[in-house]
């Protein structure tokens, strides 16, 4: 039988034999339904655990020189950064109270800092210019701080008795954290009491560490204080681990529920049908194409009850405000498919060994 005819066929007997058709639709159409609000949901859930851990505040390792001995200098920055696992680095100070000059030491306090790095590369500028050497940048909050309506004037700092002139507004990056609302800029040759390391990976964040460690050469925990976002990177690490177990059971369950389901329907359909399997049979249809004939007429019933099912799951996932991610649902669209397919080869098997002779005999 060509294989045109043989899809004919099988779009008739698709047609014909509603029955068995429509609870393979039916089947496939709530085993994706009831994995896309399920695990579905879980993967959603998990893909948002997993992009929070690769934002840099779980990657930013904190070196603190707690002592001042120039521990960080901008050799050493340098050396940091030219680690294979690690994003970024650059150097800040200490985080200082900031008053509006204009105002004095009475008035209200903001959070300032000093920052030694490419300002275009960690900051998004709103308003204003890039600051040089001695001046700065303020964010928006800053300026509500100090009664300011635009970067004008200047920043004293009380502690350090010094003047920053603010030259313009910004933001932190999109995945960035605001260090202060004052962010000062200083010499390239100045040596940091603080180093800000952005590793490439959360994943790295131990060996970067270690890295860092050999670097300074110093172990005294009174000396150099480095702070790891670890605890928390582990945490969530691990129960995004568990949520993927658990997504994976519940779909493995659902899916062999589906698949048991419908093995029963394709053998009891072809039990049902063996007189025309076996006509088939004896004019000359070849085992290989009632094989092929019995899978048929699954797939085109399942084809169209994951279409519905996606559909209706990305509606209902939608309404509840957790949509599967589109690698999830392909996957998915793939393992609810193939599944259905093995399930009906062992029914297409046994209807393809069938004696033709005898099946019509049978009353």
């Amino acid at each position: 039988m060509k294989p045109k005819e043989l899809l004919r066929e099988i779009a008739i007997s698709t047609l014909v034999m509603r029955t068995s058709s429509i609870l393979i639709l039916g089947i496939t159409l709530l085993v994706t339904i009831a994995s896309l609000i399920t695990v579905g949901r879980a993967a959603a859930a998990n893909a948002t655990i997993e992009q929070r851990l690769q934002a840099s505040a779980a990657r930013t390792i904190l070196v603190t020189d707690k002592q001042q001995f120039q521990y960080l200098a901008p050799q050493v920055i340098e050396a940091i950064s030219s680690f294979s696992n690690v994003q970024r680095v650059y150097g800040t100070g200490i985080l200082k109270d900031g008053v509006n000059l204009s105002i004095g030491i009475d008035g209200e306090t903001t959070t300032t800092v000093r920052v030694n790095a490419d300002f275009a590369e960690e900051f998004e500028l709103i308003s204003g210019r890039w600051p040089r050497v001695g001046e700065a940048l303020i964010t928006k909050e800053g300026l509500a701080d100090l009664h300011l309506d635009a970067a004008t004037g200047a920043v004293l700092i009380p502690l350090d008795k010094t003047e920053a002139p603010l030259v313009g507004v910004y933001r932190p990056k999109a995945d960035e954290e605001v260090i202060a609302e004052v962010v000062i800029k200083t010499p390239e040759n100045e040596a940091m009491q603080v180093a800000r390391v952005i590793t490439t990976d959360f994943r790295e964040n131990p060996e970067v560490i270690n890295l860092i460690r050999l670097t300074l050469g110093v172990h005294a925990p009174e000396n150099i204080n480095i702070q790891p976002p670890v605890t928390l990177a582990e945490l969530t690490q691990s129960i995004a681990e568990d949520i993927r177990q658990y997504n994976a059971s519940v779909l493995y369950s659902v899916l062999a529920f589906g698949a048991l389901i419908s093995a029963l329907i394709v053998f009891a359909d072809a039990l049902a049908k063996r007189a025309d399997l076996g006509r088939r049979l004896a004019l000359g249809a070849t085992r290989q194409v009632i094989v092929f004939y019995t899978i048929g007429r699954v797939v085109a019933p399942t084809i169209l009850g994951i279409f519905i099912g996606v559909l209706g799951g990305y509606i209902l996932t939608s309404y509840w405000g957790q949509v599967p991610p589109v690698s999830f649902t392909l996957a998915l669209v793939y393992l609810v498919l193939l599944t259905m397919v093995l399930a009906s080869l062992p029914g297409a098997v046994w209807a393809s060994r069938q004696d033709p002779v005898r099946i019509l005999r049978l009353p």
